[in-house]
């Protein structure tokens, strides 16, 4: 047996919610037990047997509300979430927030890429010809041998161009389910 369950108390229902109650629940003598009751009552089922076997309910102490009203909700109040499209407004702003956060990482990260690629054109070891005067040059980005960062400058532009898109189609869906403005962050 393991050890952990040897030391647990199993404590009737009873017991249980005389504790919850902090122990104060008056006791009536003259009312027999639920059980007793059932066992000597008539077999038709009287309603003073049924009665008597109900339960009585708590009171409460000190003039305070009692257990009953405690475990309810209040009737005045709703709490309907409003929903549209399956999501609550948090849920929408969230979603909105995360896309254009993406997208401005994505920007950033591109304009740091193509810094990157510039300073290593202007350094001028870079270059893969001279410039021959009458043909056009290229952007300075271009013309660089730096393998690395161009296919890194049209990874971000990739991404860029997929994250504008994932963007637009959220506007499209939050527009079919009428989401308002102020949802969308």
């Amino acid at each position: 047996m393991n050890r952990r369950f040897r030391s647990t108390i199993f404590l009737p229902a009873g017991m249980i919610l005389l504790l919850a109650c902090g122990g104060a629940v008056p006791i009536r003598a003259e009312d027999p037990a639920p059980a007793e009751a059932a066992a000597t009552s008539d077999p038709a089922g009287s309603e003073e047997a049924s009665a008597r076997a109900a339960p009585a309910p708590i009171p409460s102490q000190g003039g305070g509300p009692g257990l009953d009203s405690l475990l309810t909700l209040p009737r005045h109040r709703t709490y309907a979430i409003e929903r549209r499209g399956g999501l609550t407004s948090g849920e929408w702003r969230a979603k909105f927030a995360r896309a254009r956060s993406n997208l401005v990482e994505a920007q950033v990260a591109l304009e740091d890429s193509e810094r990157r690629m510039d300073d290593a054109a202007d350094r001028g070891q870079w270059r893969v010809s001279p410039p021959i005067p009458g043909q056009d040059q290229a952007a300075p980005g271009e013309t660089s041998l730096d393998f690395n960062l161009r296919q890194e400058i049209r990874r971000h532009r990739a991404e860029i161009t997929r994250l504008e898109r994932r963007l637009q189609d959220l506007e499209i869906e939050a527009n079919l389910a009428a989401v308002p403005e102020e949802w969308r962050g």
